[in-house]
């Protein structure tokens, strides 16, 4: 005989929105689900966790203001502690609901992890809030941190790459295209850890930044023009070094020539800015240092393209390496 399966689905209304609520709605709802196991039915409960989730996200993000350090807690993150915490009491609900009845049967939690579509419309038409509401301000800020702590995984990142980098050299002795492409990921990771680094030195400044310069500021419109820029090119630069693409590392070098105009461009605009005003000097000078920092940017996105070349021809900056 078939076995009897069905799967329950559990409303944020009947798991509560705090953790006194959820234990007592826990008590109630392991009460018709050991109903069903005593008919003899396999369940398998899925369940609501908004409330959970934003309780979390607020503790979380709450901590991270108040201890430097710390960063925001990503939503995924505090959806898995919410499935962790609510499973935890309705697995150990039911299996007491079970034992009280003489039902010795196993009760277990399983943490799932979905793909959703970003082009799903429901994204643009949200009914609740989940969690802690920033403004834009304190958005940038918690970004910003996050970007700050992200370099030291560069960093880490850097050095295991060396490492595995210089046992292929020492143990299997590469020659000709494997030695070339050893010494050009041992060349690349050194360009972008530094990028890394520049991007923690931007990191560090917008938060100052915001309190300086408004919205729809001339030159910030600009500089974020040109961050895209630099981006882009240092996307694509890392893409035609994996694909080992010469023509694709060859628009990477062309298209340096649009992030170094804006740089001039920008500058000649807060140079003009401080003369009209030289007690804006201090907000100038938080820009000027963003774009330089945007502009060694696409210079590293610039030296990963020419090793991608040096991979095909063995050459870079049009001399011989070997």
């Amino acid at each position: 005989m078939a076995k009897k399966r069905i799967v329950m689905a559990i409303g944020h209304k009947d798991m509560g929105t705090n953790l006194p609520e959820q234990k007592a709605a826990v008590a109630r709802t392991a009460k018709i689900i050991a109903d069903f196991i005593q008919e003899g039915w396999q369940v398998a409960i899925v369940h609501s966790n908004a409330p959970q989730v934003g309780m979390i996200h607020t503790a979380m993000n709450e901590f991270g203001k108040q201890h430097d350090g710390y960063s925001q807690a990503p939503m995924s993150v505090c959806s898995a502690m919410s499935q962790g915490y609510i499973g935890y009491d309705l697995q150990n609900g039911i299996r007491a609901e079970l034992i009280k009845r003489g039902i010795y049967k196993p009760v277990s939690t399983v943490l799932t992890q979905v793909t959703v579509d970003p082009y799903d419309e429901a994204f643009y038409t949200p009914v609740k809030v989940i969690g802690r509401v920033m403004s834009k301000e304190e958005a940038d800020a918690e970004e910003a941190k996050g970007i700050i702590k992200g370099d030291t995984e560069v960093n880490r990142m850097e050095r295991d790459i060396e490492h595995r980098c210089m046992t292929l050299l020492l143990r299997q002795q590469p020659v000709a295209s494997d030695l070339r492409f050893i010494s050009a990921a041992m060349k690349v990771v050194t360009d972008v850890e530094r990028i890394g680094d520049h991007a923690a030195d931007i990191a560090e400044i917008v938060p100052h930044l915001a309190g300086v310069r408004k919205a729809g500021d001339p030159a910030v419109s600009k500089s974020i023009e040109m961050g895209r820029k630099a981006h882009k090119m240092l996307n694509d630069a890392m893409a035609a070094f994996a694909a080992e693409d010469e023509a694709a590392a060859k628009a990477v070098i062309e298209a340096d020539d649009a992030v170094d105009y804006d740089f001039n461009s920008i500058k000649r605009m807060l140079a003009a800015e401080i003369a009209a005003d030289p007690g804006k000097i201090d907000a100038a000078l938080d820009v000027l240092m963003v774009i330089k920092y945007l502009e060694r940017i696409g210079d590293h996105a610039v030296n990963v393209a020419e090793w991608v070349e040096f991979l095909h021809t063995g050459r870079y900056h049009h001399e011989n390496m070997f």
